[in-house]
């Protein structure tokens, strides 16, 4: 196979003319080595031919230059294979094209270092399929940015698994943006953590459930 040095002097051409063999022989080094310019010109075949162990050692460059055409390639073991770090560096516009099997994929060690822009730029259908567990590990300037449209795609479950203090945390906008079967899943503890603020903030059928 291609060493790291033949594997890194390819052209993008030669790069994207690898076929999908070719490019899951690549040893993690050769894989580590490749260039953002080659990750870019890859299509979604291609990364989706890449292993486990290769996507484990892409760098923050690399995961960023993949094209939000190629994401679609990735399964969700591969989803899961980023680093922290690689998984903090996708940009706005690839978070927004990851399909809800690859959102609902992610560790919960990945969404919990996801920064706010991430964060926002999940698709509300995307969020309402995350796991209560994923859930759970956000933090309080992570539920902070979730739009009102995205609060608002959360399910009972999700609701409920936010945490005192995030429940604490949210906006009167986003109180607003509950609905009464989000309001009724709250729990008593969560309820207890709100301020008077958003509590008036409830619109009165939503009060009313609780």
């Amino acid at each position: 196979g291609l060493n790291t040095a033949q594997a890194q002097a390819m052209s993008t051409a030669q790069g994207a003319a690898l076929n999908t063999a070719h490019v899951r022989a690549l040893s993690t080094a050769d894989t580590a080595a490749l260039t953002s310019d080659q990750i870019a010109n890859m299509n979604s075949a291609q990364i989706g031919a890449l292993s486990t162990a290769q996507i484990g050692v892409l760098n923050t460059n690399q995961a960023a230059a993949i094209e939000t055409s190629a994401l679609a390639g990735l399964n969700t073991a591969a989803v899961r294979a980023f680093t922290t770090a690689a998984a903090n560096a996708l940009t706005t516009d690839q978070i927004a094209n990851l399909n809800t099997a690859q959102v609902n994929a992610l560790t919960t060690t990945q969404v919990a270092a996801l920064n706010t822009n991430q964060i926002g730029a999940i698709e509300t259908t995307d969020l309402a399929a995350l796991s209560t567990a994923q859930v759970a590990v956000l933090n309080t300037a992570q539920t902070v940015a979730l739009n009102t449209n995205q609060i608002g795609a959360l399910n009972t479950a999700s609701v409920r698994a936010l945490n005192t203090a995030n429940a604490a945390a949210l906006t009167t906008d986003q109180i607003v943006a509950l609905n009464s079967n989000q309001v009724s899943a709250l729990s008593s503890t969560q309820f207890a953590a709100f301020t008077t603020a958003q509590i008036n903030a409830m619109e009165t059928t939503d009060a009313a459930v609780i």
